[in-house]
C-alpha cells in the first residue's frame, strides 16, 4: 500500500481513492539560493527506446536516477548526468530493473529480478560496478544516504513487513515498530546522513502513520493532528521530516521539525497535496490535484512557506518526486501521447 517500488504509486495512493496545471512561475529565493527573478527551466528527457519514465531522484551534483520501460515493458535503470548524457543499466542477469534513489556520490540503489533466484536489492557504485545484497534475497531497498548506508523492507517468514537498515559493507540490521505482532508492516522511504530513518508502518487495521527511526535505534512515532493516514517521506540532514496525511477533509501535505511540531500546507486550491521530499535548506517538492478531473501540478514549497506551482509543458499530470540542494526538481509528467517522461527543473 505504502510501500509501492514505483514514485508514481506513491505520489497516487491517495488520490487513486478518489480523493479528490499551473504554467512555470517564478521561484523565489527564501532560503533556496535562487535568483529571485529568474525564470525556472524544465527539460524533458527519456532514455532511448523508452516507453514510459520514471525519476526517482537528483543529487546535489544535478545527476538524476530512474528507470523506465522498453517496447515489452521490460524496465530498466537509467542514470543521467548533469550534461544530459543518458546511460541505461541492468544488473548482470535482469529481467526487471528498479531504481528507488541516489546519493550524492552518484551510487544508486534499487532492486532487479533474476528469473533463477527471485529479487534482489542492488548498489551500484559510480564506476558502474554492481553490489547485490546477498544478506536477504527478499530485501526491497527505497533510500541511500552519502555513507551508502542503505534502509528499505523486507517480507518476513511471519508474514509482517519488517523494515531494515544496511550499511554499506553489508551489516544487515532488521527492524519492527515496537509491538511486533501488532503491527502489519513496517515500510522505510527516507533516510538522511546520520542514519536516521523515516517512512510509514501500518497498524493491524492496516491505517498507516508516520515513524521516524534515530541512528541509535529509537523508534517514535506520530501523525499530524486529526490524521486518519500519515506516510512520511522525506528527512533532512537535521531531522525535519515531510510527508502527507488524510483528514476528514482530504489530502495535505506537513512538515514535522525537529521539535516534532507541524506545520501543514497545501497549495492553493489543492484537490489533494502529496509532499514527497525535503532538501537540505528545508524546500519541499511534491504533487498535487488541480481540479475534479484529478489532473496534477507539481510544487515547491520554500522554507519560508511560499508554494510554487509548475508543470511540464503539454502535461496535464506531473509529479515532481525530488528536489537537490541547489533547487533543481525532478520528477515526471504524463502527456497527450499516454506516456511517462522525465523532466528537470531548473531555478
Amino acid at each position: 500500500m505504502i510501500h509501492e517500488r514505483a514514485a508514481r504509486a506513491r505520489l497516487l495512493k491517495f488520490f487513486a481513492r478518489g480523493g479528490p496545471i499551473a504554467s512555470c512561475g517564478v521561484l523565489f529565493a527564501l532560503g533556496l539560493g535562487v535568483d529571485a527573478q529568474a525564470t525556472p527551466v524544465i527539460t524533458s528527457f527519456d532514455p532511448a527506446g523508452s516507453t514510459g519514465t520514471e525519476v526517482t531522484g537528483i543529487n546535489a551534483g544535478g545527476v538524476i536516477a530512474g528507470y523506465y520501460n522498453d517496447s515489452t515493458s521490460v524496465p530498466h535503470g537509467f542514470v543521467r548526468a548533469s550534461d544530459g548524457t543518458i546511460t541505461s543499466f541492468d544488473p548482470k542477469g535482469s529481467s526487471a530493473t528498479h531504481v528507488a534513489g541516489i546519493n550524492t556520490k552518484g551510487e544508486i540503489v534499487g532492486t532487479y529480478t533474476d528469473p533463477a533466484t527471485g529479487q534482489w536489492g542492488y548498489v551500484r557504485a559510480v564506476n558502474g560496478k554492481f553490489h547485490k545484497f546477498q544478506e536477504n534475497s527478499n530485501a526491497n531497498p527505497t533510500c541511500i544516504n552519502d555513507g551508502a548506508t542503505t534502509a528499505g523492507w523486507f517480507g518476513g517468514t511471519d508474514t509482517y513487513i519488517h523494515g531494515f537498515v544496511r550499511s554499506a559493507g553489508g551489516a544487515f540490521t532488521s527492524f519492527d515498530i515496537p509491538g511486533e505482532g501488532t503491527t502489519f508492516g513496517t515500510y522505510p522511504n527516507a533516510i538522511n546522513k546520520t542514519g536516521t530513518v523515516t517512512g510509514a508502518w501500518l497498524d493491524p487495521n492496516q491505517v498507516a502513520h508516520g515513524f521516524v527511526r534515530g541512528a541509535n535505534g529509537a523508534i517514535t512515532t506520530f501523525d499530524p493532528p486529526n490524521a486518519l493516514t500519515t506516510n512520511s517521506t522525506g528527512i533532512d540532514e537535521a531531522g525535519a521530516i515531510t510527508g502527507y496525511f488524510s483528514d476528514s477533509s482530504g489530502e495535505h501535505g506537513f512538515v514535522r521539525a525537529v521539535d516534532g511540531s507541524f506545520t501543514i500546507f497545501d497549495p492553493p486550491s489543492s484537490f489533494g497535496t502529496v509532499a514527497a521530499e525535503i532538501n537540505a535548506k528545508g524546500a519541499v517538492v511534491g504533487s498535487y490535484v488541480v481540479d475534479n478531473e484529478s489532473n496534477s501540478a507539481g510544487f515547491v514549497r520554500a522554507p519560508g512557506g511560499k508554494i510554487t506551482s509548475f508543470s511540464a509543458p503539454g502535461s496535464g499530470y506531473t509529479y515532481a518526486t525530488a528536489i537537490n540542494r541547489n533547487g533543481e526538481i525532478t520528477g515526471y509528467d504524463y502527456g497527450d501521447d499516454d506516456v511517462y517522461h522525465g523532466f528537470v527543473r531548473t531555478p
